[in-house]
């Protein structure tokens, strides 16, 4: 993905990308190296250009990268990714997030 910046733009994987959060009329993009970019810009257009199968929308402004997603509760909903960040789900996400949870790869503890 290509991140415009004051000089041009940065180059990123969509891998590396943690989550967006909305925030009128601004994005904030949070990367694994702790790299943050605000671009101005609506959250519908960055869902348009990630990856549905490893994306997924938890509320109105809010989109995670569910590959970083460490844990959850269901009393209130909420997502936590690997660097404890907490995202409330909608009640609308509720069901597709356990669905999605469901399929993930689950590994044996044994």
């Amino acid at each position: 993905m290509e991140i415009p910046v004051k000089n041009g733009a940065d180059a990123r994987y969509y891998g590396e990308l943690m989550y967006v959060i909305y925030d009128a009329p601004y994005c904030k993009l949070s990367f694994v190296d702790n790299t943050n970019y605000t671009v101005e810009t609506s959250l519908q257009s960055v869902i348009d250009n990630l990856p549905e199968a490893t994306f997924f929308k938890c509320n109105r402004s809010a989109v995670i990268n569910i590959c970083y997603y460490k844990g959850y509760r269901l009393k209130p909903p909420v997502i936590v990714t690997d660097d404890g960040k907490e995202f409330n789900l909608s009640r609308r996400s509720v069901k597709d997030f356990i669905t999605i949870k469901n399929n993930l790869p689950r590994i044996s503890p044994h």
